[in-house]
């Protein structure tokens, strides 16, 4: 197991612990990206928790996973830009 493999775990594991502590915010945070409807927010919030605690248990095991890592994290920073794209900026991101 190589340091970034652990780095990219540790930033995987921080982010879904302070999406999971943040709770009701970082599901309100996520309006940014055009999600209204609090169930799909909810869905949405538990699915990225539940994608980034899943990712970084697979860099730790598999380097291979580090790849599926990174496209997640891809998907995450193009919703951003989308959303800065559509005038949302300064609208928290919900990240961590």
């Amino acid at each position: 197991m190589g340091l970034l493999q652990i780095v990219l775990a540790g930033v995987l594991l921080v982010a879904a612990a302070a999406k999971a502590r943040a709770g009701r915010s970082a599901r309100e945070a996520l309006r940014s990206y055009g999600l209204d409807d609090a169930r799909v927010r909810a869905g949405a919030w538990a699915l990225a928790i539940a994608a980034e605690v899943a990712l970084a248990v697979a860099v730790l095991v598999d380097v291979d996973a580090a790849l599926a890592a990174a496209a997640l994290l891809a998907v995450f920073a193009s919703a951003q830009v989308v959303a800065i794209a559509r005038g949302r900026a300064g609208a928290p991101c919900g990240c961590f």
